[in-house]
């Protein structure tokens, strides 16, 4: 069984290190040697363009969280415990703003998130997603994977408010 990589997207707590020490090593380039200069421009590139993974092993029940450096790979394996569940679970933020043109504008924005749930209720954050159909699709690829039945109530949240929307439309009547 192949093991499950899940892409987190970028680092954020790297990207302004990086950031700083790519502009150190541009000021190091300028006033003394392109020699000190280039390599920590390097080092600042790679820290600012850091990448986390999720490494799922389901042969060996055990998950590595991982900091892509694009050279250096660096996180440890943990043990999944008794997982008994994944869990897809919506979020909705609800924003109000006003605008220079217009009154106050609400705006909700969707939230998926992947859980793993433990004994206990003990719940373990996989990956968060704004797409309803990628979270289910990494949920349901867990869930086969760990042999672990996927609890969606997101689903119902998801068709309950379509089925809202159909029935406000004017056109589908």
């Amino acid at each position: 069984m192949k093991n499950i990589r899940i892409d987190r997207g970028l680092k954020i707590p790297l990207i302004i290190p990086g950031l700083i020490v790519f502009l150190v090593g541009l000021i190091a380039g300028f006033a003394f040697s392109f020699l000190v200069g280039i390599p920590l421009m390097a080092a600042g590139v790679l820290l600012a363009a850091s990448k986390e993974e999720m490494i799922i092993d389901p042969q060996n029940k055990r998950y590595r969280l991982e900091t892509n450096l694009h050279v250096l790979r660096v996180g440890e394996w943990q043990s999944l415990g008794k997982v008994q569940s994944v869990l897809l679970e919506l979020e909705v933020d609800k924003y109000v703003g006003r605008g220079a043109y217009s009154a106050r504008s609400r705006r909700d924005v969707s939230r998926f998130f992947v859980f793993l749930v433990a004994a206990g209720g003990n719940r373990f954050e996989v990956i968060e997603y704004q797409n309803y159909d990628a979270a289910k699709k990494t949920a349901q690829l867990i869930a086969d994977s760990l042999r672990l039945p996927l609890d969606n109530p997101a689903g119902e949240q998801v068709a309950a408010a379509q089925k809202r929307r159909r029935e406000k439309d004017p056109r589908s009547r």
